[in-house]
Formats: structure tokens, C-alpha cells, sequence
């Protein structure tokens, strides 16, 4: 399962508790099973550093998802990354930039999802 809100979430399910606080691996109990996963620096925060709500809202109507942009994306809300990558020195890779904004948040995006991607 991903969640995604100010970070990105990752859950899976598995039938023992895995823990690394490391790296950023912690379960929580769901009935028999087990839910573990991680919470990465990357997701909406990070996007928010760049835009207003509203500014993704109109933006994200002029993007063409269906041509990727190209650009390799990390963006992180703040300074280091736990899960799927332990570094605390971690930067946010958001660079470089085009001038279409549409284009720029499409990039965005696409930098959380090869994120969660990296995480499954």
C-alpha cells in the first residue's frame, strides 16, 4: 500500500514485525499479520516547497503524463532521507529546472514515484 500525503508511505504486508530504525523500516500489527514499511522525506511537502495548492491544481491540468519529462528527480520536503535510502546528508535532487512550470511539477511527480518505486 502507498500513502501519500505531506510524505510518502510505503506498507506491506508479512506474516513476522520487521524493524530497522536506521533505516526508517518499523510494523504495525494488523490482526495475525504484520504491516511493515517506511516513511520516506519525499512526497507532498516536497512539492509544496515549490507550488501552492491551487498552483497544482492549475498546473496539473497542462502536464502530459503520457510523455515523461527525462528529468531525475529526488524531491525531499527537508534535508536527509530514511527509507528507502538512510542518509541523513541527503539532498533534494530537483534540478535542473525547466521554465514550464506544468513541465517542472510533472518532474516533481515523477521524482516521488521512482521514489516509491525504489522503496518497493
Amino acid at each position: 500500500m502507498t500513502s501519500l500525503g505531506n510524505t510518502l508511505v510505503l506498507k506491506l504486508l508479512t506474516d513476522r514485525p520487521l524493524f530497522n530504525s536506521d533505516w526508517g523500516i518499523y510494523s504495525h500489527r494488523l490482526g495475525v499479520a504484520w504491516l511493515a514499511g517506511g516513511a520516506s522525506n519525499s512526497g507532498g511537502a516536497a512539492i509544496a516547497r515549490h507550488f501552492s495548492l491551487d498552483r497544482i491544481r492549475e498546473l496539473s491540468e497542462k502536464m502530459t503524463v503520457d510523455v515523461p519529462t527525462g528529468l531525475d528527480y529526488c524531491p525531499l520536503a527537508w534535508r536527509g532521507d530514511r527509507f528507502p535510502r538512510h542518509d541523513p546528508e541527503m539532498e533534494s535532487r530537483v534540478s535542473p529546472r525547466p521554465d514550464d512550470d506544468a513541465r517542472f511539477l510533472q518532474a516533481l511527480m515523477e521524482g516521488v514515484t521512482s521514489v516509491e518505486n525504489l522503496g518497493y
